[in-house]
């Protein structure tokens, strides 16, 4: 196909589904929950104990309406004894953050206390035409590790809201500074490093100003999405979790910066939840047939086009087992690939059919909640494997694993969690570095990267319903990272090859919320590696962020 004929084609798929929003829409909202938000927590707990089955929380972000869904189900099947009191503040405590859901749904909010719209927005503005929602973001924080200290500022803005039951809209902008005294957090040189040799390791920021010990970041999410009859379509700039993992995931985390997508998503009953999204990435690498230099000096960098495409089904066998299985491929230096613009395609072949020129990753992970108080999880990260030859020590087989535990109410109101994770060496990377898994210089995937493990252990404790007490202990471990020549010509590389980098922590945080998404936020870590053992102190203040 022609470059004018794919042009031509990815013109008609884009009309078409302008002529689809046209169409007669079901009664359903389409705003989505932030990845950070409290109730996610919650669920994961209440699922743990049994009183929600079905929630398919493996692909997130979720909607506000499911959210809402999720909150009526645990309310309804929760006996007098099964919720502790604090579980009980909690639970109309995360309603009244979804009054709107709630009330289209036709559910009062029965704690009066709570309902008032002061509760659910700072600036709630309801109209014939809809809802619009606006919350202020400001956030200050400071760190220090030894003699380095870095502070941190945010600024911004929060906005969602409906039109009609059809259209959903969300706009989550802040705007940054960071000043250190000593040296300033900053990206890793190399990205497959993940997040060693970087003093505070933090999520993705996409382009900086640097002004001697200050730089400056702004961020922007965006989404504006239609219900359609037969499923829901946005396009946005955000992040997508794939996976069970709780301290980060395989198949696609919120590591790195958000990025702009395409997608595509749908519910058959209540058993099955398919996704597909087409990603815009950024590839960090400069494009040298686009970029120039003006006359007068001024120069115009472009970088290499890079797209990310993927589709996840999650599915409930039984109640209380939930499945789910991925396709990502990274691909770039051209124009989108129409055969990845196809939601149900099986990436696979289209990469087999386009001559094997992409990088191709499977995932499939599985959720337990069979007995009461307790989750197992797991997930298998396949970059390239050869399943014949799985044993054989000359075959190249690069994959990750990740398996962990949560167990509810050891005592009252008190949890634990395990978690184990391991990414074998090259998986993540790609002889053609356009097609790395990876974009802004972030990992797209777990933040250790290749050739490293990582054992989280931690407790949690919510003394009452705004405080929460958590204690955890971190080991990684960071072998050397193959090149590309290595990687495609050397016998399977050893697990931890090379130079062995070892880490140890312990942290203890404090998070208080006396109003809703008002966080105060205090944290010890210690840290023991070879360079010697170092105290974190932490402190936060911040709201919406």
């Amino acid at each position: 196909m022609t470059k004018l004929n794919r042009k031509k084609m990815a013109r008609k798929l884009w009309l078409l589904s302008l002529l689809f929003s046209s169409l007669s829409v079901a009664n359903a909202q389409v705003v989505d929950v932030p990845l950070n938000h409290p109730s996610y927590r919650f669920i994961d707990r209440m699922e743990a104990k049994g009183l929600v089955r079905q929630v398919r929380n493996g692909t997130k972000p979720i909607s506000r309406l499911k959210m809402a869904q999720i909150l009526l189900e645990i309310e309804e099947n929760a006996s007098s004894s099964s919720l502790t009191r604090i579980e009980r503040e909690q639970l109309q405590w995360l309603k009244s953050q979804f009054k709107c859901e709630l009330e289209r749904l036709g559910e009062g909010i029965p704690l009066a206390s709570v309902s008032s719209p002061r509760w659910w927005a700072l600036f709630p503005r309801k109209e014939k035409e809809g809802l619009i929602c606006l919350d202020p973001v400001l956030a200050f924080s400071s760190q220090s590790k030894g003699s380095r200290r870095v502070y941190h500022r945010t600024t911004g803005v929060k906005v969602y809201g409906y039109l009609s039951d059809a259209v959903g809209f969300y706009l989550y902008a802040r705007d940054s500074s960071e000043w250190a005294k000593g040296n300033i957090r900053w990206k890793p040189a190399n990205p497959q490093e993940g997040f060693w040799d970087v003093p505070f390791p933090q999520k993705g920021i996409g382009h900086t100003g640097s002004y001697g010990k200050r730089i400056d970041h702004d961020e922007v999410d965006a989404a504006f999405s239609l219900r359609l009859p037969w499923f829901r379509l946005s396009i946005a700039k955000g992040s997508n979790t794939w996976g069970p993992g709780y301290r980060g995931q395989l198949a696609l985390s919120d590591w790195a910066p958000s990025y702009g997508q395409i997608k595509l998503s749908a519910q058959y009953g209540n058993w099955l939840d398919f996704t597909y999204i087409h990603a815009f990435l950024h590839s960090n690498i400069v494009d040298s047939l686009r970029s120039y230099r003006t006359d007068q000096g001024y120069e115009r960098i472009l970088h290499k086009r890079k797209y990310l495409a993927g589709n996840r089904l999650e599915i409930t066998p039984i109640p209380g087992i939930n499945v789910g299985v991925s396709e990502t491929i990274i691909y770039g230096e051209r124009d989108p690939e129409i055969l990845y613009l196809i939601p149900v395609m099986f990436l696979w072949s289209a990469q087999h059919y386009l001559g094997d020129p992409d990088n191709l990753q499977m995932s499939a992970d599985i959720d337990l909640n069979l007995i009461r108080h307790f989750k197992l999880y797991g997930c298998i990260f396949v970059d390239e494997i050869y399943v014949s030859k799985i044993f054989t020590k000359k075959q190249h087989n690069w994959v990750g694993l990740q398996g962990g535990l949560f167990w509810v109410d050891l005592l009252e109101n008190l949890d634990f969690r395990a978690e184990y994770t391991r990414v074998n060496p090259c998986v993540y990377s790609h002889k053609f570095p356009i097609n790395n898994f990876e974009s802004y210089g972030y990992l797209l995937g777990h933040q250790i990267g290749q050739n490293a493990d990582q054992l989280y252990l931690e407790a949690n404790y919510r003394y009452i319903r705004p405080l929460l007490l958590t204690l955890s202990w971190q080991q990684d471990r960071k072998g050397r990272v193959p090149n590309a020549y290595e990687q495609y010509h050397s016998p399977s590389q050893r697990f931890l090859s090379g130079r062995v980098k070892r880490q140890q922590s312990w942290a203890l945080r404090v998070s208080y919320e006396p109003l809703r998404a008002l966080f105060l936020k205090i944290g010890c870590r210690f840290i023991a590696n070879p360079k010697g053992e170092q105290t974190e102190l932490s402190f936060g203040l911040e709201y919406n962020l």
